[in-house]
């Protein structure tokens, strides 16, 4: 952003100071409206926050849940996170695709091999994009790395134990 010094005169020092907001949010506000450009006005958003706090968490230790999910589906803040319970609870949904590419994965680690997602995707016939919304469902996420000075995602080693409970369940 730019810097650049404004002199006022008195009568707009004197109502800025009234406002009760810096001379700084005043003056972009007036040049949005001189040139009929949309403000970046957050008070809108805020409104919103304030009523979902408002609805949602009436007391520090209440919180209603604000998604769609049934009530029976929805996890207690206090209760403590448990990886293998979660891996059980989404085995159950695992698609074909899925677990044909956990497979894949599987035999490559077992091979001492870390797959990227293009090898996986290509081997399973979807797209890269098709193959991490399968395995998200499964609580299997792809890594970041570096080979060969590119970004690439890949499955590694330490999956090999979930991947393994996944299908386990899925028999």
């Amino acid at each position: 952003m730019k810097h650049t010094s404004v002199r006022l005169s008195e009568e707009h020092a004197a109502r800025i100071a009234e406002a009760g907001k810096s001379p700084t949010v005043i003056i972009k506000a007036a040049l949005d409206l001189y040139f009929n450009m949309p403000s970046d006005n957050t008070e809108a958003a805020r409104a919103l926050m304030d009523e979902h706090i408002r609805i949602y968490h009436k007391h520090k230790d209440e919180h209603k849940v604000s998604t769609m999910k049934p009530a029976s589906e929805s996890v207690p803040h206090d209760e403590a996170h448990n990886e293998h319970n979660d891996v059980l609870t989404v085995a159950h949904n695992v698609s074909t695709e899925a677990r044909t590419a956990l497979l894949f994965i599987l035999a490559e680690l077992e091979a001492g091999r870390e797959p990227t997602v293009n090898e996986v995707a290509e081997k399973v016939g979807l797209t890269t994009t098709g193959l991490g919304m399968a395995l998200s469902k499964c609580g299997i996420k792809a890594k970041n790395t570096h080979r060969d000075m590119q970004t690439v995602r890949i499955y590694t080693k330490p999956m090999k134990a979930t991947i393994e409970k996944v299908l386990e369940t899925t028999k």
